[in-house]
């Protein structure tokens, strides 16, 4: 029979898992981050004792000294490698991380086994800011760089997909200093053409209002009752002058011809008078 030993054994065990865990969906590309822009806190995990801290920091500073970095110092390859990476991961994170570097210089591919373990595979996936690998050289791919938001081709160069380049950012801040300075030009201009019209709309606004009220006070100042403040004492004494010359010539025609209606009315009763007595005497005989 013939039976996988060594890395031919390690290789089966790594495309096992990796097909467990691209049927569960980890390394699909749908459910992958996209990297912050700015990243004020950048998480590094990775070995302290070796050439990747120093890439990645000198990177770093080069490209983007405002970014805080976190480094977790983990062992990276051994028994114990897998469960420290872990470990680094959860404390960066911890500790304010917007992005999360795990990188590692090259090795053997038995030196890189602790980045096909599973724990640290699900720990990637599980991790809650974008996580970036950069481990080993070009030809070098893990399992964790599978199920990373993004993979790098080395420790550097996941430190400069983290990092905008200092002088672009400067580029791209003046840019939109001018854009904005252009934009509140224009909103000022807007807004003092806006004023103006509503000055001038105020102003004719006023101007007619002042206009008719000029006219009514002019209206009220042609009446007699302001030029003349006695006039309407006057008018209303000859008026009751008027009333009583009228009620003095109506009263004795009034009266004469209520003494004509009662002369006729007596001399009416006195014609009838014996025609009503005349039964009233009959009946007394």
């Amino acid at each position: 029979s013939v039976a996988l030993a060594g890395e031919g054994n390690l290789r089966l065990q790594v495309a096992n898992l990796a097909s467990k865990l691209q049927a569960e969906g980890l390394m699909d590309a749908a459910r992958k981050r996209a990297l912050p822009q700015l990243p004020a806190s950048i998480g590094l995990v990775t070995s302290p004792r070796g050439a990747a801290v120093h890439d990645v920091l000198r990177t770093l500073r080069r490209r983007f000294p405002l970014a805080r970095v976190l480094v977790a110092g983990v062992p990276v390859e051994g028994a114990g490698a897998p469960a420290g990476i872990v470990e680094g991961m959860r404390s960066v994170c911890a500790a304010g991380a917007e992005v999360v570097l795990v990188v590692r210089g090259g090795g053997s591919f038995e030196d890189l086994m602790c980045f096909n373990d599973e724990s640290v595979a699900r720990a990637v996936a599980a991790c809650p800011v974008p996580v970036v690998t950069g481990i080993g050289h070009e030809p070098d791919t893990t399992i964790a760089d599978m199920v990373a938001d993004r993979r790098a081709s080395t420790p550097t160069a996941a430190a400069e997909s983290v990092a905008p380049a200092i002088d672009e950012v400067e580029r791209q801040m003046l840019q939109r200093q001018v854009r904005l300075g252009r934009a509140m030009s224009a909103a000022l201009e807007f807004r003092a053409q806006r004023a103006d019209a509503l000055a001038r709309l105020m102003s004719g606004a006023m101007d007619a209002g002042l206009s008719r009220r000029r006219m009514e006070v002019e209206a009220m100042g042609a009446r007699r009752c302001l030029t003349d403040p006695l006039s309407p004492v006057r008018d209303r004494e000859a008026d009751l002058m008027q009333t009583e010359q009228r009620l003095h010539d109506a009263i004795p025609r009034a009266l004469a011809r209520d003494r004509e209606a009662t002369e006729r009315a007596a001399a009416r009763l006195l014609e009838l008078a014996p025609r009503l007595l005349r039964p009233a005497e009959s009946t007394l005989a």
